[in-house]
């Protein structure tokens, strides 16, 4: 009901929460308690069915994240339609995610040596300041270091192509006038 209280619920709704039987006849509140999100979390937020996402503490501790819909019935109006769905390992799949991406970046960016991440097609999306440092501005946007013809010449497509069949690969050094390829630089 809109008060509050369970009138009716599937049995995945009490495997969700670990109660044998589904608990009719309780209050959400005393089943469940946010941990995040509205204190009332089974009503619709301002009136409009929006997922939104809500962290619960069930009766036995357990904390879960939960996907929250609901809208109320028009043929009870003082009941509310709730469709749950656990999304904990969603979520913590994207709390990983978020770990993962700041260790990478925190690799990248506070390496003293220089570095250029590029698609598999051979554009730069990502480098870091040594890089930046070493050549005195950032790779340009459109060099395409498959279709670069010093690099072929030097036979370092067919080394990318290795790389990128999942093989370590020795680059040989080689030296090159930058500015051929970046006319901006402030050093000729």
């Amino acid at each position: 009901s809109s008060a509050g209280e369970l009138v009716s619920a599937n049995q995945d709704f009490a495997l969700l929460l670990n109660e044998g039987e589904v608990p009719t006849g309780m209050l959400l509140q005393n089943l469940v308690k946010p941990v995040s999100g509205p204190e009332a979390w089974w009503q619709p937020a301002d009136g409009i069915s929006q997922p939104r996402r809500v962290r619960l503490r069930k009766r036995s501790e357990e904390l879960i994240w939960v996907e929250v819909r609901n809208r109320p019935l028009q043929s009870r109006p003082d009941c509310t339609l709730i469709l749950i769905r656990d999304i904990t390992e969603q979520v913590q799949a994207e709390q990983e995610a978020v770990k993962t991406k700041r260790l990478l970046d925190g690799i990248i960016d506070l390496n003293p040596t220089p570095i250029a991440l590029g698609t598999r097609d051979g554009m730069c999306f990502r480098h870091n300041q040594a890089l930046v440092d070493l050549i005195g501005l950032p790779p340009p946007p459109d060099l395409n270091v498959f279709e670069d013809p010093f690099l072929a010449k030097n036979g370092l497509t067919e080394k990318f192509a290795t790389i990128l069949d999942g093989e370590t690969v020795i680059i040989p050094e080689i030296a090159y006038n930058l500015s051929d390829y970046m006319p901006d630089l402030p050093f000729k």
